[in-house]
């Protein structure tokens, strides 16, 4: 059995690391989605909290 070049152990390094970055980026992705929703829920709680300190304001 022959080992393998370093050119071709070089290559299988560049394949492995193409696939972390694909898979990084998925997770980022991810991420990136989640905080939007927990951010748009920070939003609408404000939002209504808001309103209801102006509600009981005007009353």
């Amino acid at each position: 059995m022959t080992q393998p070049s370093l050119e071709q152990q070089k290559l299988a390094q560049l394949e492995e690391l193409a696939e972390l970055a694909k898979v990084t980026q998925e997770k980022i992705r991810s991420f990136n989605q989640s905080s939007q929703k927990i951010a748009e829920k920070w939003q609408e709680w404000a939002e209504k909290k808001q309103q209801s300190v102006n509600d009981s304001q005007d009353s």
